[in-house]
């Protein structure tokens, strides 16, 4: 049931599968008291016995190994769901969660329509001169809002992933198709938010190139940044996410390579541009627009009184390129930013997905990443000397910086921590694995007190 294969509000067959009544309230607890010798049979059974379990004739599992059989019920129970199904389940999930949050779904609309508002006010109508900064504006704005409502997507339900992802008292839940499920129901939502504020900007600023492919390219910019967004929320708590996305929004403005144009910049500041969603968007909304220009603003600036009128002056100083339609000659713009900027978004996620795998580990109950190098590293070194134990050097340590701390003895250390349950088993363990350590012969447990 936990795992969405069965109703939490059984259905009228429920009383031939499970037992109970239909119109009674499941409770997970009863179940699982009744099917507690069912389920701890199951993890002592072997393969054989599983199978002589699943025959009509219970009998044979009973032969094999003295338990009480399994009810073929109960152990189909006990098989966690595949990844379709926990797919769908956490997809439904993270629906109900934005269907019931739709007050703050409201507050983002009026927030991004607003803000698209006052932008395209600010901007008016686009000029040539003007183009590269109305579009850089647009793009923090655009960045700044969607970047921070993509923050809550994860990082509003971290403490509940690690839960459900701890093994044990947790349901050890399957971090793919969680994480795919979310990714998978956010995309509306960035469509939708999307539109709004370039529903609002495009109309002020009267910009040549058309609605769609301005939409078009202003939607890849937020998968783009969503995906930054959703790394820093799976790595970092909301304060510290939010900070960091604020400053990488910043640092991507300076480098869109409008302040600094591209042929200034030296390799390392270059590289960074190449991370920057602002720089993709401008150069993308720079080219459609000038795609609808004629030729006559495609001559040297000396030919122009003013020299901000010729576009060809401004390709060059912003180092942006033109390709041409076969079709009459008629000038597109390049379609390269978009699939850079949509492959970054891909990539982002991907590391997002690492971080809520890898990352945070201790939380859910599992070994850290350095314990876990460190037991490798352990096994290799066991090979040449069998004797070695790293992780119990470790406890060892870790027991001596304990007794230092309370500036005592290992004893008064344990006698005074006696009455505190969870701190003496810490401390007796530690105690027992540096006594084990010194039975091994390397050094005493003196020398490691000292």
């Amino acid at each position: 049931m936990i795992a969405g294969k069965y109703d939490r509000t059984p259905r009228p067959h429920a009383v031939e599968q499970f037992g109970f009544e239909a119109e009674s309230q499941v409770d997970l607890f009863d179940l699982w008291r009744r099917h507690r010798r069912a389920y701890e049979n199951g993890r002592l059974l072997s393969k054989q016995v599983k199978e002589a379990a699943l025959e009509p004739d219970a009998s044979a599992a009973a032969e094999v190994q003295d338990v009480k059989p399994i009810d073929p019920l109960a152990y189909e129970a006990l098989k966690p769901a595949g990844f379709r199904r926990c797919f769908v389940v956490c997809a439904k999930r993270a629906f109900i969660q934005h269907k019931r949050s739709s007050a703050v779904f409201a507050f983002d609309i009026m927030l991004h329509c607003g803000t698209g508002a006052f932008l395209g006010l600010a901007s008016g109508e686009t000029h040539l001169a003007s183009l590269a900064q109305t579009s850089l504006m647009f793009s923090l704005g655009l960045c700044m809002t969607i970047g921070l409502a993509s923050l809550r997507v994860f990082g509003n339900e971290r403490v509940v992933y690690w839960r459900e992802a701890a093994p044990g008292a947790g349901m050890h839940l399957s971090p793919l198709p969680y994480f795919l499920g979310k990714t998978l129901i956010e995309i509306p939502r960035l469509m939708i938010l999307t539109l709004c504020l370039v529903g609002f900007f495009y109309p002020f600023t009267k910009s040549l190139c058309n609605f769609q492919h301005f939409y078009w390219q202003a939607l890849i910019c937020s998968w783009n940044i969503s995906g930054w967004a959703t790394m820093l929320s799976v790595k970092y708590n909301d304060k510290s996410a939010q900070l960091m996305l604020v400053i990488f929004c910043l640092i991507s403005l300076l480098y869109a390579g409008v302040q600094t144009r591209l042929g200034e910049m030296s390799d390392p500041e270059y590289a960074i541009s190449w991370l920057s969603p602002n720089r993709w968007l401008v150069e993308d909304l720079f080219t459609c627009h000038a795609s609808g220009l004629s030729a006559v603003y495609r001559l040297p600036p000396t030919w122009y009184a003013t020299k901000s009128d010729s576009l060809l002056g401004f390709l060059i100083i912003f180092s942006y390129q033109e390709s041409f339609n076969n079709a009459g000659g008629i000038r597109q713009s390049t379609q390269y930013d978009v699939l850079v900027s949509f492959w970054f978004g891909c990539l982002t996620r991907a590391i997002a997905f690492l971080f809520l795998v890898y990352a945070n580990r201790g939380q859910m109950a599992q070994p850290t990443l350095g314990l876990s190098m460190l037991r490798a590293l352990n096994r290799f070194l066991n090979v040449f000397w069998p004797f070695l134990d790293l992780e119990d050097i470790m406890h060892a340590m870790t027991f001596k910086n304990l007794a230092e701390s309370c500036c005592c003895s290992s004893k008064d250390l344990e006698d005074t921590w006696a009455e505190k349950a969870t701190i003496q088993d810490a401390s007796r363990d530690s105690l027992a694995a540096a006594k084990k350590y010194e039975d091994r012969g390397s050094f005493s447990l003196g020398a490691i007190m000292k």
